[in-house]
Parts: structure tokens; C-alpha cells; sequence
């Protein structure tokens, strides 16, 4: 592996990977090597296969190291050994999609809103429900915009002055 490791990394080099990209390349083939107790030069897609079932079920790898090992494998494969196709049968590992938020009910939002008692709070805290403003921007509005409609026809809108540009947001 000593040969075939100093020709991976010089190959990585050469291609300007950064250093963590080379250790965690260099990491996996080291354990795919390890794995079947030979160098990779002598296994082919059978035993990448095989690996890669070892990642997914006895080990529980993540989705980033199946990711990197796919990554380094196919490296290796493809610019150091020039053996094409070994690796793209193996599909690339998808993230687990994270849950989805949970949203208050109405009569949550109008219990949350009465609990409030300073009108400051209360006006800041139903402009962000409702317009969907970022804090940053909630912090940039001016009082004076915000304590008094902007005009009669406009009673339930509050001005948001942001360098040269005027919005106009609707309160709830």
C-alpha cells in the first residue's frame, strides 16, 4: 500500500486538493485496505460492493463517510489507477431528510399574543409573525415608522427603511 499511497497523494496534490480532502481520502482507501487485508490494485467492483454493504449495515457509517469513501475510492480508481467505471455503480448516500417543524394553531398564536403586556413587544413580535422579518431587520425599524399608521388608506402596514430602498410590510 506504501507505493500506492505515495502515488495517491502525490496524485492529490497535483490536482490542488486541500489537506483535510487528502487525509480523508487517504483514510478511507487506508481502511477499505484494511478490510480485506490487500491492496486495492487487487480488488475490483465485487469487493467495493461488498465494502460498501460493511459501511451501510454493520458499521452504521454516516451519509459524509460513505460520502468521502465513495469520493477516495472512486479517486483512486479513476486518476491513480485508471481503472474507469469501478465505482459509479454504487450510488451516492442521501441525507436523511430532518422533520419538518412543528406550527402553533391559531388559538396558540392568540394566547402566545395575549400573554404579552408591553405593546412594544407585542407590536415587534407580531410584526415578525407576520411579515417573516428577519431579527436584523426587525432591529433596523424606525419607531417612528412603526408607532403611527403610514397613512390613512395604509392603517395596518409599517415602513421598513433599509439604506436606499423604502419596503412596506403588512402587520398582522
Amino acid at each position: 500500500m506504501g507505493e500506492l499511497r505515495s502515488k495517491m497523494y502525490t496524485a492529490l496534490l497535483l490536482r490542488n486538493y486541500s489537506k483535510e480532502t487528502i487525509k480523508s481520502y487517504l483514510f478511507c482507501v487506508k481502511h477499505f485496505a484494511k478490510y480485506f487485508n490487500k491492496s486495492p490494485r487487487d480488488l475490483g467492483s465485487v469487493e467495493i460492493k461488498e465494502y460498501f454493504k460493511y459501511l451501510v449495515e454493520e458499521k452504521e457509517a454516516s451519509c459524509s463517510l460513505q460520502r468521502q469513501t465513495r469520493a477516495g475510492l472512486r479517486f483512486l480508481y479513476e486518476s491513480v489507477l485508471n481503472r474507469e467505471g469501478l465505482v459509479k455503480d454504487i450510488p451516492i448516500a442521501r441525507r436523511r431528510g430532518k422533520p419538518l417543524p412543528q406550527y402553533l394553531t391559531p388559538k396558540e398564536v392568540k394566547r402566545f399574543f395575549k400573554a404579552i403586556k408591553d405593546p412594544r413587544h407585542l407590536m415587534m413580535l407580531e410584526i415578525v409573525y407576520a411579515t417573516g422579518v428577519r431579527t436584523g431587520e426587525l432591529v433596523k425599524l424606525k419607531v417612528k415608522t412603526c408607532a403611527k399608521p403610514i397613512d390613512t388608506e395604509r392603517k395596518n402596514y409599517v415602513r421598513k427603511e433599509e439604506w436606499k430602498n423604502n419596503k412596506i410590510l403588512q402587520r398582522a
